[in-house]
């Protein structure tokens, strides 16, 4: 093989793992906490996202696609802007943890710092929870994103006891892996890929 024939050879190489990096899924949760307060939950994670802010927070942001990140969501949309102006959104989440089944529906108002930063509060007197507020940091980190992310919420229906904070803790930093994933996926495509044909990213067998 000659030297230019080798450096074709290793140049279509270089070319192709970058094209296939994103399926290796670098997404990694660097610390994940869960904390229960009789009828309020709290979690905290710091996570790595191999993507550029940009593209975590076209994601994050694209409200009528917020089942590409996790299958709990049903359904989800944009609504029309509050008086103030705030952007609100709809969420329809279902799901099932050791046979306890309950459908969640939420009116929030956001606060956003694109690329950096949202924040979502819950509208009590339009949801299923009393008190909700989350909160997605982002900033850059090598060629990708570090993302701080924080929720509390306070829920106005009875949890049975049988859910206890090990199984809970355990199910969530599941789905937050898999959200994890879906997230670097899309956001991947978002900034480098086929954005009308990007709707069929990892398979979403867990929450």
């Amino acid at each position: 093989m000659t030297a230019a024939r080798a450096a074709a050879k290793a140049g279509c190489l270089l070319s192709l793992s970058g094209l296939i990096l994103p399926v290796v899924h670098a997404a990694e949760i660097l610390t994940f906490e869960f904390e229960r307060k009789g009828s309020r939950y709290i979690v905290r994670s710091e996570s790595y996202i191999d993507v550029a802010p940009a593209g975590v927070f076209e994601v994050l942001s694209n409200y009528d696609k917020l089942h590409r990140i996790s299958n709990l969501v049903e359904e989800s949309k944009a609504l029309e802007p509050a008086e103030e102006g705030a952007q609100l959104v709809y969420t329809k989440n279902s799901g099932c943890l050791a046979l306890f089944c309950r459908t969640v529906e939420k009116v929030e108002r956001l606060e956003t710092d694109p690329p950096f930063r949202i924040v979502a509060e819950v509208i009590p007197e339009r949801s299923d929870v009393s008190f909700s507020r989350s909160e997605w940091r982002l900033s850059k980190e090598g060629r990708g994103s570090h993302l701080s992310y924080s929720i509390e919420t306070e829920i106005s229906f009875w949890v049975p006891p049988v859910i206890g904070n090990f199984l809970l803790k355990r199910w969530l930093r599941t789905g937050a892996e898999n959200a994890l994933v879906r997230i670097e996926y899309y956001g991947w495509h978002a900034l480098y890929g086929d954005q009308e044909n990007n709707d069929t990213g990892p398979r979403k067998d867990q929450p």
